[in-house]
């Protein structure tokens, strides 16, 4: 006895068409450059101390006055100020000024005692790393020589302005196109028609 048309039909594998293989091909490719970007991304910048260091007893007062990070530190604004631990006014005599992860002040500082070093940094991922940290001055001989660091930014009013990465920001950039394009692709992807629904056309069996 003849089955009916498409009893029992089984229907064939479909193989991926020109629009799954690109669609496969853009999330390969954002996968990829997001991988990359994350390996060039540099860790969270960290406070790792100050120059002079916490807690030093200085023969001679310094002529600056330095914080310093570690990671990836791209600072937006930065801020360093020294002063009396006593009150007073504050020592600084300039900008602040960035030297690769540091940043550093000049002081003039004429007056024995202990001194007090404030420092405020919002990083451009939007964290804030601040603190005070205290050194002592037991003379007021001259201060050592020191060279001016390269400013790579400065500003007035005690802070510094700095930038994003360009570079990472342009490889994220890229990245989400690709994302919007596979976003557009599956969302105009027709939908595929079942074959074997209404009468499809399987094999007749005797």
């Amino acid at each position: 006895m003849a089955r009916p048309s498409g009893a029992g039909a089984r229907p064939a594998p479909a193989r991926p068409g020109p629009v799954r293989r690109m669609l496969g091909g853009f999330v390969v490719a954002a996968v990829a450059i997001t991988v990359a970007t994350l390996a060039l991304l540099d860790p969270p910048a960290r406070f790792t101390g100050t120059d002079p260091a916490d807690g030093a007893v200085l023969g001679a007062p310094p002529s600056r006055v330095a914080a310093v990070f570690t990671g990836g530190f791209e600072p937006r604004e930065m801020h360093l100020t020294v002063a009396p631990a006593g009150g007073g006014l504050s020592v600084t005599t300039g900008p602040v000024r960035r030297d690769g992860s540091a940043i550093t002040v000049a002081v003039s500082i004429t007056t024995a005692g202990q001194y007090l070093v404030g420092y405020h940094v919002l990083l451009a991922d939007g964290r804030e790393l601040s603190g005070i940290t205290r050194f002592t001055v037991s003379g007021t001989g001259p201060a050592p020589a020191a060279e001016a660091p390269p400013a790579t930014a400065e500003g007035d009013g005690g802070h510094v302005h700095g930038g994003d990465d360009p570079l990472s920001l342009g490889l994220l950039a890229l990245d989400l196109v690709l994302l919007v394009v596979v976003a557009i692709v599956l969302l105009r992807r027709p939908r595929r028609r079942d074959r074997t629904a209404g009468g499809g056309t399987g094999p007749i069996g005797a």
